[in-house]
């Protein structure tokens, strides 16, 4: 179910709070359309404890009428029992201790398996809109943030909120309705000792309460310092040439091991602090265990009690106070499970930067003339990075992009997909703002080569036809052989089906850019974005990628991010960035002639191999 979100504050509790229900609230949706189960479960829960309340009656009818001889009422055996022997209320005290149980484990069985049906898969379906919710915030979120934070927040935050729905809520609900029904019975047995037996819930919600605000603190110390763990984890083996090509196995472990001794410690507060509420509770109990027994026994001595009665109310006693402890200990739970509720809502509530506009409707099929009209962008809350962009491509032209690293070569290409969105002025193609398309039909019709290839675990083909669903094999393969990949696939023990390693390891980079050039031949895009993709390769490999891009090039509206301008020089435009703006503008011979700084870098390139 897709989940529409309306704002972007931070759903993390209060400081002081040890419970709140903002962030599951928010998850509400998710739960609404598994009324049916929630229902069905909670009226099994409600026999499971009707039962529950129940099996200490038949002791006392065996305890009163059997072995002490004395009247009892059996409401519920009606007529059968009317003229009834020792060893018919015996045989009928047995049935219903065997019954009630039979009754009750079913019961509890169908509860349970309703309740986590529901819980998982409304947990299931949070967990997918969290993933999806994640990939479209903009790259600006992405970079700010760390992915083993991201990844804490997606499996073991949503596992929190999976097991208070599926375990926690099921167990408190039933242990405060049974609660309730023993107080009631306790009522009419006794009025007196009910109330003796309620005096200690005002000092266990406040010590529950008291402890429960720190323990959530601690929990979400915890959870940072697990998540800043993760972040070491994952990035350490993201990098793991770098690392073992510094020999940094130990310094990098070190690093890991101090974080994840800041997340013991910080659980490890928590667990004093749940030790100390356990402690207290235990001390509560004993003295209303103690109070009620010393009434109840006053009351059978004096006679306003049978035994068979305090034996029910001993029993419901100590069955009583076993849920209070439960319920504890689940208010605990429900608290750590808040935080993981709340971190989750929290990048639900991250509104994307990049959205589609009202009205915005679907790009036709582009003849790709590009302009930029005054465009000026910035990171963040940043100053301006480029100022006042405006030059215009005309469709199927090469537009060679270049300048000093950091110049914002890049960020200039990344805006006609609307990775980022200009901070004033426009970007149009054929004559109409972007922003008036949608987002995903306007980068329906753009590919991108980057500087690095990025692969997934998955087959060849399926990379190649990754961004193009529809795919057919023959596209694929004709894709592959347009850029020069087929040769080396045909080798592969399975051809197209060999799966490769994660980010593509196991193959080689010139091999890695070939299928990024062949993923964008089978996309057919009529906007192409070469940015830098023969950084790093040998001789041989940069000539068949480049052979490759020539071919990839026919008919195209593209974009160069050049890094040796012996590779630009047949372009239609070449785009030089500096200081954040477009210092000259021209074909090769135009910025020979009146270019000092372009003519400079030819020079340095011609002298030194120095890229641009």
């Amino acid at each position: 179910m897709a989940r529409r979100v309306t704002t972007s504050a931070r759903s993390a509790p209060p400081p002081g709070a040890a419970f709140t229900w903002r962030p599951w609230l928010s998850l509400v949706s998710y739960v609404r359309p598994y009324r049916g189960h929630l229902a069905l479960g909670l009226a099994l829960l409600l026999v499971n404890i009707g039962m529950d309340v129940l099996k200490p009656w038949p002791l006392k009818w065996i305890f009163d009428g059997v072995l002490l001889d004395r009247p009892v009422q059996i409401p519920i055996a009606g007529p059968w029992l009317a003229h009834r022997t020792d060893m018919a209320v015996l045989g009928f005290a047995c049935a219903m201790i065997f019954t009630t149980a039979i009754v009750a484990g079913l019961c509890e069985y169908g509860a349970h398996v309703l309740f986590a049906t529901a819980g998982h898969r409304a947990v299931t379906a949070v967990r997918r809109d969290l993933f999806a919710h994640m990939q479209r915030l903009s790259l600006d979120f992405h970079k700010a943030s760390k992915s083993g934070e991201l990844l804490t927040r997606l499996v073991k935050d949503v596992t929190e909120v999976r097991n208070a729905l599926t375990d926690t809520a099921l167990e408190t609900v039933g242990e405060v309705l049974l609660l309730v029904g023993m107080l009631v019975l306790l009522w009419t047995i006794d009025p007196g000792l009910a109330v003796y037996s309620g005096l200690i819930f005002p000092p266990l919600v406040y010590c529950v309460w008291h402890y429960a605000t720190g323990i959530q603190q601690a929990t979400r110390r915890q959870r940072d310092k697990e998540s800043k763990t993760a972040s070491i984890f994952s990035e350490s083996l993201a990098a793991i040439s770098v690392v073992q090509m510094f020999s940094r196995e130990q310094q990098t472990t070190a690093r890991f091991d101090r974080e994840s001794q800041k997340s013991v410690q910080a659980d490890l507060v928590a667990t004093r602090l749940k030790g100390r509420m356990n402690r207290w509770v235990e001390v509560i109990v004993a003295a209303g265990t103690c109070l009620v027994l010393f009434h109840g026994t006053r009351g059978v001595l004096n006679g306003s009690l049978t035994p068979g009665d305090l034996i029910v109310f001993s029993t419901y006693l100590r069955a009583m106070y076993k849920p209070v402890r439960r319920i504890a200990a689940n208010i605990l739970q429900a608290s750590r499970a808040t935080v993981g509720a709340a971190r989750v809502v929290d990048i639900l509530d991250t509104q994307p930067l990049i959205v589609d506009r009202p009205g915005a409707r679907r790009a036709p099929r582009f003849a790709g003339r590009v302009t930029f009209d005054g465009v000026a962008f910035g990171y963040g809350q940043g100053s301006d990075v480029l100022h006042d962009l405006t030059f215009d491509v005309p469709a199927g032209a090469v537009a060679a992009i270049i300048g000093q690293s950091g110049a914002g070569k890049s960020t200039l290409a990344s805006m006609i997909p609307r990775l980022y969105d200009p901070r004033r002025g426009r970007i149009c193609i054929d004559g109409h703002d972007i922003r008036d398309y949608t987002v995903d039909s306007l980068r329906e019709q753009v590919s991108i080569v980057a500087q690095e290839a990025v692969l997934f675990g998955m087959s060849i083909r399926d990379n190649i036809a990754y961004g193009s669903a529809d795919a057919s094999d023959e596209r694929i393969e004709r894709a592959a052989r347009d850029a020069g990949a087929h040769e080396f696939i045909a080798r592969m023990p399975r051809g197209y089906d060999t799966v490769v390693g994660e980010r593509g390891a196991t193959l080689s980079g010139g091999e890695r850019q070939r299928l990024a050039v062949a993923r964008a031949f089978c996309r057919e895009a009529p906007l192409l974005i070469l940015d830098e993709p023969t950084t790093g390769l040998d001789a041989d490999a940069e000539a068949h990628l480049l052979a490759s891009m020539r071919r990839l090039m026919v008919g195209k509206t593209c974009f160069v991010i050049a890094h040796k301008l012996s590779t630009i020089a047949s372009a239609d435009l070449i785009l030089r960035v500096a200081d954040g703006t477009i210092s000259h503008i021209g074909t090769h011979r135009d910025l020979v002639a009146h270019d000092a700084g372009y003519r400079h870098l030819l020079a340095l390139e011609a002298s030194t191999g120095a890229t641009a």
